[in-house]
């Protein structure tokens, strides 16, 4: 019983994990291309209308995009090490209420759901458990009941 209760409760925290930094990386893409997407607008618009030369200024982010493309795809592939498995229809939306509800705490707590994700992730990689996420269920006794809930997705418990 004891093992069976561990891996649901470590696969649990594993792919809330996953599901909480992938939402938080894509929210943080969106932002980061747009911006580039934006200086390259404004380049092309002064490339146009002034002078050639201003595309020598695009240089430094065409670098900079391809920095950041490299570093998304790294995070991905961190996310995936932490949970492999493609969620079912069940179990994203079983993470998206309570993730929901854990980023709602967060706001009172005044985090910010990327810190959340970083922080989650540092403690995947050095506790290998999410011990940050656990204090705040242990602080909320509603999602404490929730993240038990949330185990029935990803393991067997009792």
């Amino acid at each position: 019983w004891y093992n069976d209760h561990m891996n649901a409760r470590v696969a649990t925290g594993k792919a809330l994990t996953a599901y909480i930094a992938h939402k938080a990386l894509n929210t943080l893409s969106i932002f980061i291309y747009g911006c580039i997407l934006l200086i390259f607008v404004l380049i092309a618009c002064l490339a146009y209308y002034l002078s050639a030369w201003w595309w020598l200024v695009a240089i430094p982010f065409v670098l900079l995009l391809l920095v950041v493309f490299a570093l998304h795809f790294l995070l991905i592939r961190l996310i995936k090490l932490i949970h492999r498995h493609p969620f079912t229809a069940a179990q994203r939306k079983a993470l998206r209420t309570f993730s929901d509800k854990l980023i709602h705490l967060n706001d009172v707590r005044s985090f910010t759901p990327a810190f959340l994700a970083l922080r989650s992730l540092y403690d995947v990689l050095r506790h290998r458990d999410v011990t940050t996420i656990k204090s705040i269920i242990s602080d909320s006794k509603s999602l404490r009941s929730d993240f038990h809930e949330l185990e029935k997705f990803f393991g067997t418990t009792s």
